[in-house]
């Protein structure tokens, strides 16, 4: 296989913001570089989104959320926190992978 084949083809199953639209919003609207002072806690992010949002737009927050979880299930925790950071924009740092669990079960909690 070709170099550019291959790199085209580690593309495809790179997780990018662009794949999860409703994700990324969420991020970067509710867990930006502030969200400390305005919310505290990535849980009362989520509560202050489920509030503002329609149930249409919560649910396909929280499936994206759980895809995200899935599909990163296989990779290093610290690649998912820089993915995180770097893809999603997050100011939200979790410390482990039931922290983004945690967070997910929020979205079902409320809907």
């Amino acid at each position: 296989m070709a170099d550019n084949e291959m790199s085209g083809k580690k593309r495809r199953h790179a997780i990018r913001g662009e794949d999860f639209r409703a994700l990324c919003a969420f991020v970067r609207g509710y867990l930006h570089q502030d969200f400390h002072s305005e919310y505290k806690t990535a849980k009362a992010a989520v509560h202050a989104y489920c509030r503002e949002a329609t149930h249409k737009e919560v649910d396909r927050l929280r499936i994206q959320f759980e895809r995200f979880v899935a599909e990163t299930q296989a990779m290093p925790f610290e690649a998912v926190q820089k993915l995180l950071v770097d893809e999603f924009h997050s100011g939200w740092l979790p410390q482990s992978r039931e922290d983004l669990v945690k967070v997910v079960a929020e979205f079902g909690k409320l809907t």
